[in-house]
Parts: C-alpha cells; sequence; structure tokens
C-alpha cells in the first residue's frame, strides 16, 4: 500500500460475529475480543 492513501477499508468481524466473540470494551488490546482485535488490527 503507497503512504499517500486518501482511502483505507477495513473489514473484520464477520467471523466474530458468526461465533459469539465477546464485544469487549472500546480502549482494550484483549484479541479475544471483537474491540481488542480492532484495535490490534488497526494499529498494525
Amino acid at each position: 500500500m503507497t503512504d499517500d492513501a486518501d482511502i483505507i477499508t477495513v473489514f473484520g468481524g464477520t467471523n466474530d460475529y458468526g461465533n459469539t466473540v465477546t464485544l469487549g470494551t472500546i480502549n482494550i488490546v484483549d484479541t479475544g475480543t471483537f474491540y481488542g482485535a480492532l484495535n490490534v488490527l488497526c494499529a498494525g
């Protein structure tokens, strides 16, 4: 990916929903929860 991208689309969570993964809280990095895994994914 180039450094000058205008839009980045992150698609995740479909498997989490199907496997009833816990939502978690917005500021955690526990990959056993949806929010935690999303935070880790976005942090790179």
